[in-house]
């Protein structure tokens, strides 16, 4: 799927409507010395990571704006503490997570 959508729809909108020969190489090597057969694999492997992260990323800093909020919104002392120290713990708890 991936050869479909990064080369040949780019290349070829409607290549469903007709006849494509792909052509694979008849050995395909990927040996440790060599950075040309081990790059593109590494980039690949890593895209679900970073995936990952951005989306981690994006929710804990989504937490954080509502912490933000809610400790704004405190006009009692005792409960701008209180989400004073819950703010201070899910920062806490993020960064630890994002540091693992």
């Amino acid at each position: 799927m991936t050869l479909v959508e990064k080369v040949i729809l780019p290349e070829d909108p409607h290549y469903a409507a007709h006849e494509r020969v792909i052509h694979s190489p008849a050995a395909n090597r990927i040996t440790a010395d060599d950075p040309v057969s081990v790059e593109p694999i590494a980039t690949y492997a890593k895209r679900p990571k970073l995936y990952a992260s951005f989306e981690k990323f994006a929710y804990q800093q989504h937490q954080l704006e509502h912490a933000i909020g809610t400790y704004d919104m405190c006009c009692r002392e005792d409960a701008r503490n209180a989400s004073g120290l819950r703010l201070i713990e899910l920062t806490r708890h993020f960064l630890t997570t994002v540091l693992r």
